[in-house]
């Protein structure tokens, strides 16, 4: 029975990341200069209307951020905790400093975020250790006190206000993962936002779902997506691709995502919450196409931004 398991198991894993399913799509970007004036010359938007290989039509914006600059901050939002949801473009209404972007941010329920959420160094909401009996190990993105990306897999012990981080998912689901173990470290971020699967690792496209028990028979659908990565030098890449839009843009699957992320130069990327959740807003207009009725924004507990720094 356990080399029945664990072959299935290693045939999910291999199909989930053929080489087949990670295609190049090579879309073709345009530079937003209308929005140069806005912004700062370190974060840069880009659009693509496209067609994927099939002949889909695809529509994204993505913002490529140059996190050296001194003047801009990386940070998380989240509305408290038993407080109503807020649009992206209501968090960014109520910012005090000049937003420059924001995008949806981690998973969450009818009351409460069920994804890690790091703000100002400290825990706002942790990650729920056990989904659905299991103990998974979930994607996340933060940002250091040096001012530097990391993604990584992460795991929030009941009780504990310490976020650990792990080298490698947890591989045995069914157990908790050991804080004590190779590979283990606590992780201190200023900012960091959870959801997942990671989708780049090491500049390869591959797509975590199984190992970080994200539902699977979402795997190869098209539907809005949102995503975080990074380059080899540290720029930030901030995607949101619109989707469910009959005969304007179909979405992508996870595996046409990570693709995605690997063509705009990163070397590892995140998958943050999709579907109607899917939105951004740059300098304080909603520029995506949210696939809610009626394109409006489905209002979330938590989003990603850049923004100015305050002095």
């Amino acid at each position: 029975m356990k080399k029945t398991v664990l072959i299935t198991a290693l045939l999910i894993t291999f199909f989930f990341n053929s080489d087949a399913l990670f295609a190049q799509e090579n879309l073709v970007w345009e530079l937003k200069h209308e929005l140069r004036d806005e912004l700062p010359s370190s974060i840069k938007i880009y659009e693509t209307f496209s067609a994927l290989k099939d002949g889909s039509p695809l529509h994204a914006i993505y913002a490529e951020v140059d996190i050296s600059n001194p003047n801009i901050v990386l940070s998380t939002e989240y509305v408290g905790a038993g407080k109503p949801y807020k649009t992206p473009l209501q968090f960014a209404e109520e910012q005090q400093a000049k937003d420059y972007v924001i995008v949806n941010g981690g998973y969450f329920s009818d009351t409460q975020s069920v994804s890690l959420i790091v703000r100002d160094g400290k825990l706002v909401t942790p990650g729920v250790p056990i989904v659905s009996g299991k103990y998974p190990t979930r994607g996340a993105f933060g940002i250091s006190k040096a001012g530097k990306p990391h993604i990584t897999w992460t795991y929030n012990f009941e009780g504990d206000t310490i976020t650990y981080s792990f080298s490698k998912p947890n591989t045995n689901l069914n157990k908790m993962p050991v804080r004590d173990s190779k590979g283990v470290k606590t992780w201190k971020m200023t900012y960091a936002i959870g959801a997942g699967p990671v989708l780049v690792e090491n500049g390869k496209p591959r797509v975590f779902a199984e190992e970080e028990h994200i539902h699977t028979s979402t795997f190869k659908e098209r539907a809005p997506r949102t995503a975080v990565g990074y380059t080899l030098d540290d720029k930030v890449i901030l995607i949101v691709i619109d989707g469910r839009q009959k005969g304007f843009s179909e979405g992508v699957s996870l595996p046409e995502l990570a693709s995605i992320m690997v063509d705009l130069g990163c070397i590892k990327a995140l998958n943050l919450d999709g579907g109607g959740s899917s939105a951004m807003v740059v300098a304080g207009a909603l520029i995506s196409c949210p696939s809610e009725e009626g394109g409006m924004q489905r209002p979330v507990p938590s989003v990603f931004m850049v923004k100015q720094k305050q002095e």
